[in-house]
């Protein structure tokens, strides 16, 4: 309805109740995607998979009191309809409805696939369509530069949603678009109470290592624009993952490094709903580390990784200009980047809302509500985080699963790991974090722990 009210441009009206409860404050709200069009492509009644989830599968540990979760190497057979624009092709896509899209595992067979156009498709675009009932991915952008994905709306997706599939995709623009209800593949989400995982290696039914970990968006590279996207659910909302080399059709030619690569802007993106899995996982998780294994395959560990090159944004492309053209030279300090993230938003994630393993990290315009962890810094490198609010309780009872005990969920504000770190915070308020009553009990199962007393905000 456009112009319900005075002050209001447009409003949702529902006809009958929605199924569950949703809420909505002064520090977060709800997105509301249309996935119908006028113009459809799908795949047929047959394309749906024959090995279901049955949804009853429990795991060694629980999961903030919970220990359900999704059973391994199920939904692996969807075999729906694909798009592919490739050989110098062009594709202008526009208000389309793609569903029951994609083939689990299955590589290059995605709902919308740019595939290896390089610069021939810098005027592409994919914009104000949705994919829902997807069995593999959203949207790929592989090898190809300067398409713009925009103003879409994804729902119900297998494996990572948007996707930059061998780390060497740059300058293209992903901006406003949904990803929701992401379905991880694999043997299980990558979980534990320290700070590594099991790593998880590729097989014939896990085509990417990574997806054990699916999130809305995947970024490989952070030499995109990635601005105003939102992601609900998922083992995160948006994954940064480290490739120390190119992957796939790339790998072994001589291109600067994704884990080198300059950031362009990452800027007014939100996340909720997430990290469930890890407590070390994050609406934005900038970590995870994806490489070829000395058995030639790809492998993916999700934590802490001290056996490949971290992430170190370089001004300098030392394939050009290294040493015999060496791209794995050391970045002088003069040469060195900083990323940047900013305005940037994160709510009712259990873990941390936003944490990166990789330090030269400037932070602006953040803030958290209800989050098990405001921020986490777990490099030596330095973060500079400014103009922030972190709500850790904002009195708005948390809706979980029955079994999951509230008060594990901590509500903490700022947390480094470990000695010989330096970061910087300015201009950063702190709100109901921790708990702050005189009648302190640790074992308190109050949703709200922590809200304390109004006027000790």
């Amino acid at each position: 309805v456009e112009n319900p009210e005075p002050g209001v441009k447009a409003a949702v009206i529902l006809q009958d109740p929605v199924s569950y409860q949703h809420v909505a404050n002064s520090g977060y709200q709800g997105e509301v995607g249309l996935l119908s069009r006028q113009i459809i492509i799908q795949g047929n009644e047959a394309s749906e998979p024959t090995d279901p989830d049955p949804l009853d599968c429990t795991a060694d540990k629980s999961f903030w009191g919970d220990n359900r979760q999704p059973c391994p190497y199920t939904e692996l057979t969807g075999f729906g309809g694909h798009i592919i624009v490739l050989s110098s092709g062009k594709a202008y896509v526009e208000g389309v409805e793609l569903y029951r899209m994609g083939q689990t595992n299955v590589l290059g067979r995605y709902p919308m696939h740019f595939h290896l156009l390089e610069d021939d498709c810098s005027d592409c675009y994919f914009r104000s369509s949705s994919v829902h009932r997807s069995f593999y991915r959203c949207v790929s952008i592989h090898g190809t530069h300067n398409t713009k994905i925009s103003e879409n709306v994804a729902y119900d997706v297998i494996g990572f949603c948007y996707y930059l599939e061998d780390g060497v995709e740059r300058n293209n623009r992903i901006e406003f678009n949904l990803g929701a209800h992401i379905h991880m593949i694999g043997p299980g989400p990558p979980s534990g109470d320290g700070q590594k995982t099991p790593s998880i290696i590729q097989n014939e039914n896990l085509t990417l290592p990574a997806d054990a970990s699916a999130a809305a968006f995947y970024i490989t590279n952070v030499h995109n624009y990635v601005i105003g996207n939102a992601a609900s659910g998922g083992w995160s909302g948006f994954s940064f993952p480290i490739l120390p080399e190119p992957i796939g059709a790339y790998r072994g030619k001589k291109l600067q490094p994704p884990r080198s690569e300059t950031g362009l802007i990452i800027d007014g993106n939100t996340a909720h709903s997430t990290s469930w899995w890890w407590k070390h996982s994050a609406g934005f998780y900038l970590g995870g580390t994806l490489f070829y294994n000395e058995d030639d395959v790809l492998e993916y560990n999700a934590g802490r990784d001290l056996n490949t090159k971290k992430r170190a944004p370089c001004l300098v492309n030392k394939c050009k200009t290294g040493h015999k053209n060496n791209c794995n030279e050391f970045c002088e300090p003069h040469e060195q980047a900083w990323l940047k993230a900013t305005n940037t938003k994160a709510f009712l994630v259990a873990g941390a809302g936003f944490n990166s393993w990789n330090g030269r990290m400037e932070v602006i315009g953040y803030e958290c509500h209800d989050c098990g962890l405001f921020l986490e810094a777990l490099s030596t490198d330095g973060f500079w985080g400014h103009d922030m609010l972190g709500v850790c309780r904002s009195k708005t009872p948390l809706m979980l699963p029955e079994n999951t005990k509230a008060y594990n969920i901590p509500g903490n504000g700022f947390r480094w790991y470990d000695t010989g770190q330096e970061h910087i915070l300015t201009n950063i308020t702190f709100r109901n974090c921790g708990y702050r009553s005189d009648e302190y009990d640790q074992y308190n199962k109050d949703p709200e722990r922590g809200c304390g007393d109004e006027d000790d905000i």
